[in-house]
């Protein structure tokens, strides 16, 4: 338990404490007056005698007693309800704090593993539709999901994988013009990018620190920039390439998780 949250359960004590001895002087406060009221009708009667000032004592003992007895139950009781809720909730940050951790360790491995195998790989294309002169792109798996691709060739076949930044198209046919050996692995590249924004989006949704990956949020904005006319234009595909999928893939997965870290940040 943190010291912050052991001064506020000593405080509520405190002040509990406080209003319980408020109600045992509030009850013999009106002992008295009952005990005042009674005299005065009986003209001071009562009060003439020892007996009855006797039984006034014993009264007032009595009610004390009692009220100090309810009292120290009372706090007694709630201390040790405020006890097992401190508990719970020192257990619950250190089951969170677990939890973050194991979802870190997590990310850092996807990372790690996106690291080890971006590797290079290079595609072909016409320059224009029906041209027989072609270009050749090299470039790293996480380029194609990024905007890496910078050489112009207009197409409009949607069958292509589309790149788009502020002054240019790239249109990819990557059934006929990249490898398949390229293609697995690109999509199995894709597969492992999901997950590790995912991952991130799993992490801030059970309490995670925004700021631990904020440059996993910036790669997926970019993601969602770059793969949203791509995606537009093989929505309606109903076959689509194991490229197409992944491409799609990453996009959905950075949706989901600019989504998540926005929440989030409205929430804190």
């Amino acid at each position: 338990m943190s010291n912050s949250e052991s001064t506020n359960t000593l405080k509520t004590l405190i002040d509990l404490t406080k209003a319980v001895l408020t109600v045992v002087v509030a009850s013999c406060v009106v002992v008295l007056l009952i005990y005042v009221y009674f005299a005065v009708k009986h003209d001071w009667a009562l009060a003439q005698k020892p007996e009855h000032l006797a039984q006034f004592g014993n009264y007032l003992t009595g009610t004390v007693g009692i009220a100090l007895a309810f009292a120290t139950l009372f706090v007694l009781t709630l201390s040790m309800i405020l006890q097992k809720h401190d508990n719970t909730n020192a257990i619950r940050a250190s089951t969170q704090a677990f939890i973050l951790n194991e979802f870190r360790s997590a990310i850092k491995e996807v990372k790690d593993d996106l690291e080890a195998h971006n590797k290079a790989f290079s595609i072909e294309q016409s320059k224009l539709p029906g041209s027989t002169d072609s270009i050749t792109a090299t470039m790293y798996y996480w380029d194609l999901f990024h905007g890496g691709l910078r050489d112009s060739a207009p197409g409009e076949n949607p069958e292509r994988i589309i790149v788009v930044d502020t002054n240019w198209n790239d249109f990819f046919d990557v059934n006929e013009r990249l490898e398949e050996y390229n293609r697995e692995k690109l999509y199995r590249y894709a597969v492992k990018l999901a997950k590790l924004r995912l991952l991130i989006a799993r992490y801030l949704e059970k309490g995670g620190l925004s700021d631990v990956f904020l440059e996993e949020v910036v790669d997926a904005q970019a993601s969602i920039k770059y793969l949203e006319k791509p995606i537009s234009m093989v929505c309606n595909i109903n076959e689509p390439s194991k490229v197409t999928r992944a491409v799609k893939m990453v996009y959905e997965a950075s949706v989901e998780l600019i989504a998540v870290t926005e929440k989030c940040s409205l929430d804190s």
